[in-house]
């Protein structure tokens, strides 16, 4: 990174939070027109509803679970072919 870009002044999108130059009248990243005014108001935010919950799970922790409920699946499958198999031949 050059010192030249380092101290041109920029601002910051408010859609994407991405630095863009001061005088920019979109958004580079996601095209956000920022000339226009700003339409939400304290009154819109006081509206809105709280963000749903999310539940993450690490990919480790997820292959186990699967590999898990494969395993439970296997033996209650099994289970099942065995008890048809005795349950035929009577």
């Amino acid at each position: 990174m050059s010192p030249d870009s380092a101290s041109k002044p920029t601002k910051i999108c408010p859609t994407c939070g991405t630095r863009v130059a001061v005088d920019a009248a979109r958004c580079l990243v996601c095209g956000t027109n920022l000339n226009a005014p700003s339409t939400t108001s304290k009154m819109d935010k006081a509206v809105q509803g709280s963000r749903m919950p999310q539940i993450t799970l690490s990919l480790p922790a997820a292959l186990g679970l699967f590999i898990v409920l494969l395993i439970v699946l296997g033996i209650g499958g099994f289970i099942l072919y065995r008890m048809q198999a005795l349950l035929l031949r009577v």
